[in-house]
Order: C-alpha cells, then structure tokens, then sequence
C-alpha cells in the first residue's frame, strides 16, 4: 500500500512506534467566516471595508434577499464583525496590537561625523 507523505516527520509518524512518534495533525488557521451560518458568510463577504454600503446592494453582491441581509447583518453586527454607519454597513476594524497602532517615532538625527 502506498502512502504520500509531505515531509520528515509524516515519514516518522509511518515507521516510527505507534502514538510515541506521532506528528500532530495539521490546520488552517481560524478564518473569521468559520462557524457561521452560510447566508452569514455570504453576507460577511460582501460587506465592504471601508466605505459603508446598503443593504440592497450587499443583497445583490451576496446573492440574498434584504430581508435574508438584514438578519445576518445584525447578528453578524452582536459578533462584533460589522459596524452600522449610517445608513449602510461596513467591516469592523480588526483590532491591531497596541505597537502597531503607535506612531512611527521620528529617527534621531546623527551627530555630524568629524572631518579629518
């Protein structure tokens, strides 16, 4: 029987003793879509960034009826995933560590090297 294997530690995890050379399994990471409901998703994705949109025109991109948007867009809303601006809706801001939201420092000026 053959097996494809995709690195060292999947050749081990073959020959290697049973549980005492096992590799963990491998995953993708945590999406921010994964768990929702598949008319949430759809929504989710079609709500802008930036500039907030209505929901007929989230509608139409997501391929949903308002009526259906609007329910995902509020419960998306209590995930704290959209922001209601207005009349519209958009993505809420991933949060960004503290060092990343600091102003860049101006770089201290070099003192003038000596002229031999």
């Amino acid at each position: 029987m053959a097996e494809i294997v995709t690195d060292v530690s999947e050749v081990i995890d073959l020959v290697g003793a049973i549980g005492a050379d096992a590799v963990p399994r491998r995953s993708a990471p945590v999406q921010v879509a994964d768990g929702l409901d598949p008319a949430d998703a759809l929504a989710l994705a079609s709500v802008p960034i930036r500039k907030a949109a209505t929901v007929a025109s989230i509608a139409v991109a997501a391929g949903l009826v308002p009526t259906a948007v609007i329910g995902s867009l509020a419960r998306l809303e209590l995930l704290e995933l959209v922001v209601r601006e207005g009349d519209g809706w958009r993505k809420r801001a991933p949060e960004r560590p503290a060092q990343a939201r600091a102003c860049p420092s101006v770089r201290p000026e070099r003192p003038a090297q000596a002229r031999a």
